[in-house]
């Protein structure tokens, strides 16, 4: 490898392993959240369970993760970065805006 390469190569820092599985997580989440809106679109009630399954994973994933994030995957000297700390507070409150939004909805359309 030339010098140039090599030097292009430790240059590139590797994410952060909270940052890859953030992404993986919200991308399967975006995939879920579709998949349950196309179900409920064909049948709703035929597939009452696969949306409840899904509910529950929304309403019981994000908590669990901010814990994994903040106490497993995430540096002790970051946890008091407080753009780490305004980041969580920020994603923890637009969750819990959502979660009272699809609560919601599934009251209105008794789910």
């Amino acid at each position: 490898m030339s010098s140039a390469g090599a030097e292009r190569a430790r240059s590139i820092e590797r994410r952060p392993t909270h940052e890859v599985w953030g992404q993986g997580f919200a991308i399967t989440g975006g995939i879920l959240a579709l998949l349950s809106v196309g179900l409920y679109l064909l049948n709703p009630h035929k597939y009452q369970p696969i949306h409840l399954g899904i509910l529950a994973s929304w309403v019981l994933g994000p908590p669990l993760w901010f814990i994994l994030e903040t106490y497993r995957l995430v540096e002790k000297d970051k946890r008091i970065d407080p753009h780490f700390r305004l980041a969580q507070e920020l994603f923890s409150k637009l969750w819990l805006a959502a979660s009272a939004f699809i609560g919601a909805l599934a009251s209105i359309f008794k789910y």
